[in-house]
């Protein structure tokens, strides 16, 4: 069964498999407002995923990074590449739920990355401080490391800061921070279904 859909694939009679922002998004797509491309997985996707012991299917994962692929084509840019692409993941249920479920910014970025962005932007700061956020972000969100670990970090220096997060990230995990934005990608999307239980949507 189809998990993964596209925009065009969509529309507002969807909201049950696309969630409220999905079929919305998906609406806007066909009256071609300009909105970002994006693709959307499915509310039963993530049910499965919760029937599954908290474990994507090789077969969800293999359409989420084909529909990548598409994205790639579409928007003219490539991940790790001379012009990268960086995307987000947000949740979106069927029932309105503002702020109670996670979104994880600017996947895909990595060091070669930051070093491309800062050939096209010339803006050293935008791109470091963009960097540094999502190292936090994805720590605290995909990881579950609380954010004043990253509070008095001993480095002034903002590609230092990175560097620093990182060492915590391993720290805290035991595991190296995700270069590859395909684990990016997966590990964001295994949060995001996860934060469907969290305490905010749970109380909510």
């Amino acid at each position: 069964m189809k998990q993964v859909y596209e925009f065009k694939d969509g529309g507002k009679e969807m909201v049950a498999l696309l969630g409220g922002k999905g079929a919305n998004l998906a609406e806007m797509a066909k009256i071609n407002l300009p909105i970002p491309k994006g693709i959307i997985i499915s509310t039963t996707a993530c049910n499965e995923y919760f029937k599954n012991d908290k474990k994507l299917f090789s077969a969800l994962e293999e359409e989420i990074l084909t529909n990548i692929r598409v994205l790639e084509y579409e928007t003219g840019k490539k991940f790790q590449s001379t012009k990268p692409l960086l995307v987000s993941v947000r949740s979106g249920a069927p029932v309105s739920m503002p702020g109670m479920m996670d979104t994880i910014l600017n996947l895909g970025f990595n060091d070669y990355v930051a070093e491309k962005m800062l050939e096209i932007t010339k803006d050293e700061k935008f791109v470091y401080t963009s960097y540094l956020r999502f190292v936090q972000m994805f720590s605290e969100i995909a990881k579950g490391i609380e954010r004043k670990k990253f509070l008095n970090l001993k480095a002034t220096d903002y590609k230092e800061q990175i560097i620093e997060s990182k060492n915590i990230y391993k720290d805290e995990c035991g595991e190296i921070f995700p270069e590859n934005y395909k684990d990016q990608i997966l590990i964001a999307v295994k949060s995001i279904f996860d934060s469907w239980n969290n305490e905010r949507a749970i109380l909510y």
